[in-house]
């Protein structure tokens, strides 16, 4: 009768390999970081902390994952970037892909779509229907900000561009007449023209130039990228179930969540 011990010491041996190879999450903390002003993603909050609908999502889908996520305040846009890129950070709650931030980062799958739109001076007589009707014309571009390939590659080749190091400081550049355009996603337009007076001085044009799928951005050497998968199933969840939508929805611009 032959024996059953190799059977037993290989089956040993397969468990002892899948224990290593399994990703030690416990104790785990993500800092999270992300935009101070693309609500609803990640925003400022009115008592000055950041937070937003992205944070949230980032919160319950790591914590499935059997981690922790925490929010850091790394101050404006590049500086979360950067903050990524020398390892302060370890996820960026909502980014845009593109080829060149592939090659650094892992991203989740998409748990939104936002609008990215064309500004002017109030007043212009311009009408917007497809990229072309850009081409060759001045438009200013918030510095570290992508907003896909096709977009990113348009900008770079087919129109005269201007960098402003802000959002904010592009809506001056815009009404000092350094170009003709500011294009920056819908949700940063809410919540920088949020007072009525500064909007009526701007022309917000209702098709977008693109429309992007929002993402979470994760450090590839970070201890957190190995929890790729069951935060990819976290969202998955939430966007089925409607909590995303219902998240999203709680912080659109005068929907302060309760506190």
């Amino acid at each position: 009768m032959p024996s059953r011990r190799p059977t037993l010491v290989g089956s040993l041996l397969l468990l002892a390999v899948a224990a290593s190879a399994a990703p030690a999450l416990a104790g785990t903390v993500c800092a999270g970081a992300g935009n101070e002003r693309w609500r609803p993603y990640t925003y400022r909050t009115g008592d000055g902390l950041p937070g937003g609908a992205a944070h949230e999502m980032l919160d319950k889908a790591v914590a499935e994952a059997g981690a922790e996520y925490v929010v850091v305040d790394a101050g404006p846009w590049k500086r979360a970037l950067a903050g990524l890129e020398w390892g302060a950070v370890d996820i960026v709650a909502a980014a845009v892909r593109n080829k060149e931030r592939e090659a650094d980062y892992l991203f989740t799958e998409p748990y939104a779509v936002e609008r990215v739109l064309l500004i002017s001076q109030a007043g212009a007589a311009f009408e917007f229907r497809t990229l072309e009707d850009l081409r060759d014309r001045s438009v200013i571009l918030s510095r570290g900000v992508s907003y896909g390939d096709e977009w990113d590659r348009f900008a770079a080749t087919r129109m005269r561009t201007e960098t402003a190091p802000s959002a904010q400081e592009g809506f001056r550049m815009l009404a000092a007449g350094r170009a003709e355009f500011f294009v920056l996603a819908e949700g940063a337009v809410e919540t920088l023209l949020a007072d009525p007076a500064t909007r009526d001085r701007y022309r917000v044009y209702p098709t977008p130039v693109a429309e992007v799928s929002v993402q979470a951005m994760i450090r590839r050497d970070s201890a957190c990228a190995a929890l790729i998968g069951p935060v990819n199933d976290a969202l998955r969840r939430l966007r089925e179930t409607g909590e995303a939508a219902a998240l999203l929805g709680a912080h659109r611009l005068n929907r302060e969540p309760a506190t």
